[in-house]
């Protein structure tokens, strides 16, 4: 009837969706927004299609008269209206598929970015996992650590309190030290007063006995003597008797030794003029005597039985480790020369230092007219020893280079004069 077109007509005209078309898209709707769209478009074509249904067919009681009275403004304005709505409709459509392309992009970006973030969560679960167990190997090294520490605090105590100890007695024991020093000095300076009195009282003793000694040593009789009598002998101390044809003679000496002497004896004899020497005092020893009476023997000796110069030199060294040990250091050289034919031969120069003879010449000054760095026998070669051995061997070189003979007396009896 005219009550109901008007009433599709005020709809139409006054521009209002239809019911329920503004739910679709209420923001309090829990639908998403495609689906909103969706209904939204559904329910606009609905519309649509009911509304021209009932312009197109008019409903019943409705006459042509009364269409005719209804105004044709309204149905321009309903078809631009539906042509407006159909835009509407389009526009909506392509905004549809619009948010479904997006939301496709989404939903793919959101599932690669739901791996990632997985695989960075198995990532962080799998660091945090190795975090706590090298954290756990952490605190049990920690756990040795402090236990170490612990120990070592224990030990640097004991450290402290023994270094304490050691620091009192090593206090107590420098003090000892100083006192004793104190006490070595004062025994090493009456020491020194005491050495000094006694080299004056044994200069004084060697003055006493003479500055001049002549010792008489008897050569042992030959093998096809013992039988016969004796020429010499010793009645007392100091004096050789001669016998010859019922007449006697004596001579006197400081000292006399017999045949059955031995080179203990003869050293005994003559080592307080080494004791002169090794105090400062100048001193000479030579044997005497004519062929084959024993004068190398007495002097050098042998290996096994040494004379009275190994002797010396050996009571030297003895006084120089003496003297060092007291603050006197001293140097011991030795030189070696004979005298044959009036020549003087240098005994320790070897051939490869001089290759010929090398003979020297005799300072012909007095006593004490030598001036200081002059000496006797300018060019004589010095050895610096430093033991015994050391002088036995040079002994042995000069007495091979020494010029030696035969004689009646003796098989290797030595034909010059040796100093050493």
């Amino acid at each position: 009837d005219e009550a109901g077109v008007l009433g599709v007509l005020a709809v139409v005209e006054e521009g209002a969706p239809p019911p329920g078309l503004g739910a679709a898209v209420s923001p309090e709707s829990t639908c998403s927004p495609v689906d909103q769209i969706v209904s939204e478009v559904e329910k606009l074509a609905s519309w649509w299609t009911d509304g021209w249904q009932k312009l197109i067919v008019p409903p019943p009681g409705i006459t042509a008269g009364d269409e005719a009275r209804g105004p044709s403004s309204h149905l321009d304005r309903i078809k631009s209206e539906l042509g407006d709505k159909v835009k509407d409709c389009e526009r909506l459509k392509r905004e549809v598929k619009t948010l479904e392309s997006r939301l496709r992009v989404e939903h793919k970006f959101g599932d690669e970015k739901v791996r990632k973030a997985r695989a960075e969560r198995d990532e962080a679960r799998n660091a945090a996992r190795e975090a706590l167990k090298r954290l756990a190997e952490l605190q049990v090294k920690l756990q040795e650590v402090q236990e170490r520490c612990a120990s070592s605090e224990k030990e640097m105590i004991a450290a402290r309190s023994e270094r304490a100890e050691l620091a009192a007695e090593a206090a107590s024991l420098r003090e000892e030290v100083t006192r004793r020093e104190e006490r070595v000095e004062l025994w090493r300076q009456k020491f020194l007063e005491e050495r000094q009195a006694r080299r004056q009282t044994h200069e004084q003793l060697q003055q006493i006995r003479g500055n001049i000694r002549v010792l008489c040593r008897i050569r042992p009789s030959l093998s096809d003597a013992e039988e016969e009598k004796l020429a010499t002998t010793i009645p007392m101390p100091g004096l050789i008797r001669l016998t010859k044809d019922r007449r006697t003679l004596d001579f006197e000496y400081n000292s006399c030794l017999g045949g059955g002497s031995t080179q203990e004896e003869v050293f005994e004899e003559i080592s307080p003029l080494v004791m002169s020497f090794a105090d400062g005092h100048n001193a000479c020893i030579f044997a005497y005597g004519q062929t084959g009476s024993g004068k190398t023997f007495t002097m050098q000796g042998t290996r096994d039985c040494p004379g009275i110069a190994p002797r010396s030199l050996r009571l030297l060294f003895e006084q120089a480790r003496r003297s060092a040990e007291a603050g006197s250091p001293r140097t011991i050289q030795v030189s070696m020369l004979e005298v044959y034919n009036e020549q003087v031969r240098d005994l320790l120069c070897s051939p490869e230092e001089g290759g010929e003879t090398k003979y020297l010449d005799v300072c012909a000054l007095g006593p004490h007219q030598l001036r200081p760095g002059v000496e006797r026998v300018p060019g004589l070669s010095r050895r610096t020893v430093e033991s015994a051995g050391e002088i036995e061997a040079l002994i042995a070189e000069g007495t091979r280079n020494r010029a030696t003979t035969a004689t009646t007396m003796n098989e290797h009896s030595s034909r010059s004069h040796a100093v050493l």
